[in-house]
């Protein structure tokens, strides 16, 4: 089995459950596979149990206007309230609003289902919704711009905590998008995790040195940050990731593809970009690669695991 595990990836949507099965037990390496709202949680359920195959349960900030936490309100007071600038532009707004589906109830009673983590869950001050209304859906071709509109912090901030809380709950990990917002994510998770006895990572982490400092500073035994290195094209990128590597201890580190695994041609075409965050991962520690590879293999078993 491959040393190296993917802790955060994707399926696209709309994949047949076979396929992602069959593509799946093509691994012989972990994958944290996210689900990001509700095709997804579909999908992902439906594949049988494999040895390799973590499944997930959550709804990313870019569909979180999708889901309604207050019953009591209809589908345009909950979207008024959901989606920053509604007021604004009301002919614009109404749009949107016919083209968005009836809301989806919210309750942590309804999540309780299957999962070994929750993700990918988070906050993010600059996505703005599509004309379609959300990623992917499939709608006519000209619907392929930008809104002016964004989903509300507040009501994103509502849809996280109650993921927080079942992770809390359940005793289990939580990988977390974050763009722009780390205060405010940071604030949110304190709101939920009395004690340093959990495990949250934060996905394809960019953040600023100083709320790095902060993160290691309130949970030094339960935050994890996750690296594409792989992706990196630009010396700029680079040295961002040298700096923070500076600051965080490298057992705190995972690294991650953040790609639909369908998307790879094969298995091991998967496995290589991993490989390749490893190594650049060895390079800007200054360790040797089977050093990293065997402190990658503990954190991640113990990111997995840690809230057992």
């Amino acid at each position: 089995m491959g040393k190296l595990s993917d802790a955060h990836c994707h399926a696209t949507s709309g994949l047949d459950v076979e396929k992602l099965a069959s593509i799946l037990e093509a691994r012989n390496f972990n994958c944290c596979l996210m689900s990001t709202y509700w095709r997804d949680w579909e999908l992902i359920q439906q594949v049988r149990p494999l040895r390799t195959l973590l499944k997930s349960q959550g709804i990313h900030p870019w569909f979180s206007h999708l889901y309604r936490v207050d019953k009591t309100l209809s589908k345009a007071e909950h979207y008024m309230t959901a989606i920053s600038g509604a007021n604004g532009d009301t002919e614009s707004f109404q749009i949107l609003l016919d083209l968005l589906p009836e809301p989806i109830d919210l309750s942590m009673d309804e999540l309780d289902t299957d999962f070994e983590i929750l993700g990918e869950i988070g906050l993010d001050k600059v996505f703005r919704i599509p004309q379609s209304g959300y990623p992917n859906y499939p709608t006519d071709e000209k619907n392929t711009g930008l809104t002016k509109f964004r989903v509300d912090i507040d009501h994103q901030k509502k849809v996280l905590g109650i993921f927080l809380e079942l992770a809390y709950r359940k005793r289990v990990p939580v990988s977390v998008h974050c763009v722009k917002a780390h205060g405010a994510l940071l604030d949110q998770v304190l709101k939920v995790y009395a004690r340093d006895d959990s495990a949250i990572c934060l996905h394809s982490y960019n953040g600023p040195i100083s709320q790095t400092h902060q993160w290691l500073k309130k949970f030094p035994n339960s935050i994890y940050f996750s690296f594409p290195l792989f992706t990196i094209v630009e010396d700029e990128q680079a040295q961002k990731y040298r700096d923070l590597l500076k600051v965080i201890p490298i057992d705190r580190v995972l690294i991650e593809t953040d790609r639909a695994i369908d998307s790879y041609d094969s298995a091991n075409a998967h496995y290589q970009d991993l490989k390749k965050s490893a190594q650049l991962l060895a390079k800007f520690t200054d360790r040797s690669y089977g050093e990293v590879e065997r402190i990658l293999e503990r954190n991640f078993a113990r990111f997995v695991n840690r809230c057992d």
